[in-house]
């Protein structure tokens, strides 16, 4: 995985904690079973994050992509998260 790729690949999981309150995999009840899931390539049950927005999920689906080169670049993310904390400081 190469350098650039990484920190997209990664932002999903810390959006995922940010916004629901939960830990990427919550619903496993032991580390080893999470350690399983990841090492499967099963990535975080959507159904498990019902109050989770689409727009969000859509771009965490994107940061997923088993492509390095098809995730968003760093800057695209950055300028996502500064857009959203904007929207969520006006209100």
């Amino acid at each position: 995985m190469s350098r650039r790729a990484l920190p997209t690949f990664l932002l999903n999981e810390i959006v995922i904690q940010v916004l629901t309150s939960k830990i990427p995999y919550h619903y496993h009840l032991r580390e080893v079973n999470v350690i399983q899931s990841i090492s499967a390539g099963e990535r975080p049950d959507r159904s498990r994050y019902p109050a989770f927005p689409d727009k969000y999920w859509l771009f965490i689906e994107e940061c997923w992509s088993d492509v390095p080169g098809d995730r968003p670049p760093v800057k695209r993310a950055a300028k996502m998260i500064k857009d959203e904390f904007s929207l969520l400081s006006r209100t």
